[in-house]
């Protein structure tokens, strides 16, 4: 294991909010940033740094790095898509580049029930690198039913669930 010490921060500039927990493992900088807007097209910018949490990424300091960006595209009240693209880099050769699309329809916005479609992908540059998951690339896709409530103390409770499919290169659905 490696002991790690972080310190987290927030604030907003103008119409953006931006936040950044920032740290070391005593031989990297570690951590994550982001900022984003509140516009009906949201956007968001954000990277990460961190440890790669496996026997051999423990062992021998083994660490990525993933930048990207989202945008939320809402078609009505009821209807939204968002997109995510991103590269994350691994300490080592391996590029992996990815693309997430979330669409969601409120089906009962006084219940907090809606039905959403997640879709993932992912392609690595250099399949198979050390001990982590690495195929030469992955999709998913997974429909789920979500209910999101709020309590009168302002938590957040969030059920959701779905059953979807995936598939690498190296195996079937």
């Amino acid at each position: 294991g490696r002991e790690r010490a972080y310190v987290a921060a927030a604030d907003s500039l103008g119409s953006w909010k931006w936040n950044a927990t920032v740290g070391s493992d005593g031989h990297a900088v570690l951590g994550a940033a982001g900022i984003h807007d509140e516009a009906p097209f949201r956007k968001e910018f954000f990277v990460e740094r961190e440890i790669l949490e496996t026997p051999q990424g423990l062992k021998r300091g083994i660490y990525y790095t993933f930048a990207g960006a989202a945008l939320d595209l809402p078609a009505n009240d009821r209807n939204v898509l968002t997109l995510v693209a991103g590269a994350q880099e691994f300490t080592g050769d391996n590029l992996r580049t990815h693309l997430r699309a979330t669409f969601v329809h409120v089906v009962k916005p006084e219940a907090g029930l809606s039905v959403q479609l997640r879709t993932r992908y992912f392609h690595d540059s250099v399949p198979h690198e050390y001990d982590y998951y690495s195929p030469r690339w992955y999709v998913q896709a997974v429909p789920v039913l979500q209910l999101r409530r709020f309590s009168n103390s302002g938590w957040r409770y969030v059920l959701a669930g779905g059953v979807g499919v995936q598939r690498d290169s190296d195996t079937h659905w």
